[in-house]
């Protein structure tokens, strides 16, 4: 099970309602349900791995909240997704340093985007390594 941290944050708690357990079940993700006031001070105490932003979230759009959490030393690398009701699914990707989703969301495409941005880099192969011999480990230890 991924326990990956994931602040979901939307004014309609519908939304961050639904978000949520579709992370939940279909991702075994621990997800925080926050709306728009409270944002950053949520942050700040649930550490998320990974932050999902409605960008139109009154009285500050998510782009807004985006701007302030990267002034903030711990939020400069966390991934964000956010979603809005004004793209088209054809338009759903990358933007900026985040990605973009449109509503009505795809659960099973939101999953595995947040896989994606809280999987671990992938391991470097080890150097091969040489091994002794039983014979020369008993010789040099006698």
């Amino acid at each position: 099970m991924n326990m990956a941290r994931i602040l979901v944050v939307d004014d309609d708690p519908v939304i961050t309602g639904l978000v949520g357990s579709a992370l939940k079940r279909l991702g075994g993700f621990f997800v925080r349900e926050e709306n728009r006031p409270f944002a950053l001070c949520t942050a700040l105490e649930f550490g998320p791995d990974l932050i999902i932003l409605d960008m139109d979230t009154p009285p500050a759009d998510g782009g807004d909240v985006a701007a302030d959490l990267r002034q903030l030393p711990p939020f400069v690398r966390t991934p964000i997704i956010f979603l809005t009701a004004l793209i088209a699914k054809s338009e759903n990707g990358r933007k900026g340093d985040g990605f973009i989703m449109a509503k009505p969301i795809d659960a099973t495409l939101l999953v595995d985007t947040a896989r994606r941005l809280v999987a671990p880099p992938p391991m470097k192969p080890m150097p091969r390594r040489r091994f002794l011999s039983r014979d020369r480990v008993e010789a040099l230890c006698h």
